[in-house]
């Protein structure tokens, strides 16, 4: 991020970019163009497409210098998440080719970092425009409305770009399926949470209110117990109350469906971890995360990134009201996570670390 930010300052201080100061949410009303005396002129909405075409070029421009100044710091080529998240927000995100940096990097570990490069090579990766050379992806990704992002801050530090190394290490040492197996389960566990928080968006979007409704009901309810509730065999065409329990049954299940999708993609953290000889989640955090999981309202608990003793992640239901712009379900995470170390509930010895909860905003 901070590279990033450098990157994208620059740009913008040489005139090479222009970015909006700040982005304002956009409100949507439908209207009868043909009895609306304020109807948008076409015109208008001609230059705004234009003026967010040419804010998307300019995102990528900055993105694609970012990722190349990252890269060549490092000497090599990373995830490139951290730059693509500063730049793009919440996504869903996949690495473009390492082949693409291939003639900007050095070549050795030690380099000479005065070595010069093709400017016009350079200049033709930064400004592409057309993706004809970056192939990463960038899909908008966020939580429902009704469904809360919290992460806490835990007293410890991990050496991430060394797990990353010793996991990829092993992930090239794998030479059958079999070996492989955790690795790609993961893959297939992360695609299952995309596509439950994509049907949850869809079910919110066709039912608005009842969709709340619903969540704030088990926002009460412990998670190990949202699959056992039961529903009546109904006709879905019969009348409104049958479309309800059948939305509400719809939405109960993919939030089941999310909340063990989470679990698995727990387990095979931590057994990738394992094989690696990485921990990517510590006993402890397993400890926390499923203290954390056993309360009422909480989808799901896990170690965010690259894993480790730093931090830890909470997916929660927002329940009632309490205090201001609090809610019950966070203020029992939060009541929780205060008097973790006093619980000695984060090692076996009583000696837990300190868990500082912060605030995430969209």
């Amino acid at each position: 991020a901070l590279v990033t930010s450098l990157v994208a300052g620059l740009l913008l201080f040489f005139g090479i970019i222009f970015l909006p100061a700040t982005t304002e949410p956009t409100i949507t009303i439908e209207t009868d163009e043909a009895s609306d005396p304020h109807s948008v002129d076409p015109t208008t909405t001609q230059e705004e497409e234009e003026e967010e075409t040419n804010n998307e070029l300019d995102l990528q421009i900055a993105h694609n210098l970012a990722q190349i100044c990252h890269c060549y710091a490092q000497g090599k080529v990373g995830s490139g998440f951290d730059v693509s998240s500063a730049i793009y927000g919440s996504h869903v995100y996949t690495r473009f080719s390492k082949s693409i940096l291939s003639e900007l990097l050095p070549q050795s570990p030690g380099h000479d970092s005065s070595t010069s490069i093709d400017a016009a090579l350079l200049d033709t990766i930064v400004t592409d425009a057309e993706n004809d050379v970056w192939d990463c992806t960038v899909k908008p990704f966020s939580l429902p409305q009704g469904l809360e992002l919290l992460m806490a801050d835990v007293c410890g530090g991990s050496e991430t770009p060394s797990m990353a190394r010793k996991v990829l290490s092993w992930k090239q040492s794998c030479t059958t399926k079999d070996e492989l197996r955790a690795w790609n389960d993961l893959i297939e566990g992360n695609s299952q949470i995309e596509s439950c928080i994509k049907t949850l968006h869809n079910l919110s979007n066709e039912h608005n209110n009842l969709f709340l409704e619903v969540l704030l009901e088990f926002s009460c309810v412990f998670g190990t117990d949202w699959s056992t509730v039961t529903y009546d065999t109904v006709d879905p065409d019969s009348n409104s109350l049958h479309n309800k329990l059948i939305v509400r049954a719809a939405v109960i299940q993919e939030l089941t469906k999310l909340r063990t999708s989470f679990l698995l993609v727990r387990k095979h953290l931590k057994q990738i971890g394992v094989l690696a000889g990485v921990s990517i989640e510590p006993d402890d955090q397993t400890r926390l995360a499923d203290a954390t999981m056993e309360l009422p309202g909480v989808v799901a608990a896990g170690v965010p990134g690259a894993g480790g003793n730093d931090a830890l992640f909470v997916i929660y239901i927002k329940g009632p009201n309490s205090n201001g712009s609090s809610d019950c379900v966070r203020d029992s995470i939060g009541d929780l996570w205060k008097n973790w170390e006093n619980s000695g509930g984060g090692n076996k010895n009583g000696g837990g670390g300190v868990v500082c909860p912060l605030a995430v905003r969209n």
